[in-house]
């Protein structure tokens, strides 16, 4: 009898936690970790003078199949009967290195190789403000959509969807600093649009960049590697030439751009760089020993192998680049683009500041 009650009870404090929303948003939302999950049912539109701000630590998920009282008169939302949330307002979506925000299916939907929702839509003026920073976003068919408007994207970690960021219609967003990895088409889709993708990993995507062969845009100190179809599609002939080097003297394209095997902590390209630096000292010195062929076996396999073994066992978040990667310091070498610690930026989801310097108002 005390277990059935203390099911009960935990059945009803996830269902008061969790909220619930559809159809056309009425009134500014600001959606705390506490009241988490947040369930979108269908579409929903965040109108022109409505605001949503998401704060750290927040779970967004899109349930498919059920329909919402609230009709919502959109296009896209007529042309798909997956959920998706429609913003031309302002969106504020903005966790924290240590506290991100996760957005994408329900559980029940997460296993499945086809996408459950279609994604985050910004429609509106080039000039509408907006931020999607420090999230993780899959599943969707296309992760952030940008009609017209121009957000600022950066520090996200946008995994296995159909296409990570597409943008059009004139869309001038800075895309930075983000890891658009294992999509299934392409990570960035440009189709008249202008964004800035800078200081971004792009890898083991279906197509790296794709665009136009017409849009006008600005690509510098992106990372690519293993873009099944190619890393630079259809975009101006010089990006993906490598006639060049970057300001760490690794060759490159004529905007810095690398294509190069990020080497992540824990990975097996960490692990081999472990195996070939033949920088790791040792404790022990032939000085040490009498026996110069014994001194030479001590050093060449016990005190390197321990080294070894501490350096691939250090505590790393995921996606870390190992100090063995070329991607370190190798983003734009401006102010605004600095690390936390003052070097140059890292290119990927930690590199630049967590939080960035406030724009004075004229």
């Amino acid at each position: 009898m005390r277990t059935v009650i203390s099911v009960i009870l935990l059945l009803s404090m996830i269902a008061a936690a969790e909220k619930r929303i559809c159809g056309i948003l009425k009134d500014d939302l600001i959606m705390m970790q506490k009241h988490s999950p947040l369930i979108i049912s269908g579409s929903v539109i965040v109108p022109v003078k409505t605001s949503v701000t998401i704060m750290p630590g927040v779970e967004i998920r899109f349930e498919r199949g059920q329909p919402c009282s609230s009709a919502v008169d959109h296009p896209l939302a007529k042309e798909n009967d997956l959920p998706m949330l429609i913003i031309k307002g302002r969106f504020e979506c903005i966790g924290t290195q240590n506290n991100r925000i996760t957005i994408g299916p329900m559980l029940s939907d997460s296993g499945s190789d086809e996408p459950s929702w279609y994604g985050l839509v910004f429609e509106g003026e080039r000039t509408s403000t907006g931020t999607v920073a420090y999230t993780d976003i899959r599943g969707a068919v296309r992760a952030i959509s940008l009609i017209t408007a121009s957000p600022t994207i950066r520090n996200n970690l946008i995994v296995n969807n159909h296409i990570a960021i597409y943008c059009e219609k004139g869309a001038l967003p800075a895309i930075f600093n983000n890891n658009l990895m294992y999509n299934r088409a392409s990570g960035v889709l440009i189709e008249s649009a202008a964004p800035k993708i800078y200081n971004n990993i792009i890898a083991y995507n279906l197509a790296g960049v794709t665009g136009d062969r017409k849009s006008q845009f600005e690509m510098k100190n992106n990372a690519f590697w293993k873009n099944i179809e190619g890393d630079v599609l259809d975009c101006a002939p010089e990006y993906g030439l490598i006639r060049s080097k970057n300001d760490n003297k690794f060759p490159s394209d004529f905007r810095q751009n690398i294509f190069v095997d990020p080497v992540f902590m824990g990975s097996l390209t960490h692990r081999d760089s472990i195996e070939k630096d033949i920088r790791v000292s040792t404790d022990t010195t032939k000085g040490d020993v009498a026996n110069k062929k014994l001194s030479r076996i001590i050093v060449e396999t016990i005190p390197d192998s321990v080294k070894r073994d501490n350096e691939w066992n250090k505590p790393h978040k995921k996606w870390q680049l190992s100090r063995y990667s070329q991607l370190i310091n190798a983003g734009i070498d401006k102010s605004a683009f600095k690390d936390n610690d003052g070097t140059v930026n890292d290119i990927g989801i930690y590199g630049g500041l967590e939080i960035l310097p406030q724009t004075k108002k004229k």
